[in-house]
């Protein structure tokens, strides 16, 4: 089946980039934000308090995985998983869609 969402790894790479992005360019304008991000015009940017909050957060976070019932728009079970494969395992099939979750842990 392979899942497509994010893991552990694609978190890892925010992780960093956020904090290049903090010690680089913490006077990030429109024009920036445009290039880096594909953002609009019209699109709210993040200011530099949303950036510090992600660096001071995203260590603390983790990714834990669940299933709702797309069809139903109802969640499945109240089990969460904690890596994409234990999803997979549990026997997610049909119009089921798999949810990602960030949990914030302890020590934060």
């Amino acid at each position: 089946m392979g899942l497509d969402v994010l893991t552990d790894k694609h978190l890892m790479a925010l992780r960093a980039a956020i904090s290049f992005w903090k010690d680089e360019m913490p006077a990030a304008d429109r024009k920036t934000w445009q290039v880096y991000a594909g953002v609009n015009a019209s699109d709210s940017i993040p200011t530099q308090s949303d950036i510090d909050w992600l660096h001071e957060n995203l260590p603390f976070l983790r990714l834990r995985y669940s299933v709702r019932d797309a069809g139903l728009n109802r969640w499945d079970d109240d089990r969460l998983f904690d890596t994409p494969e234990e999803l997979e395992r549990s026997g997610v099939r049909g119009e089921m869609t798999a949810v990602l979750i960030l949990e914030k842990q302890d020590g934060s």
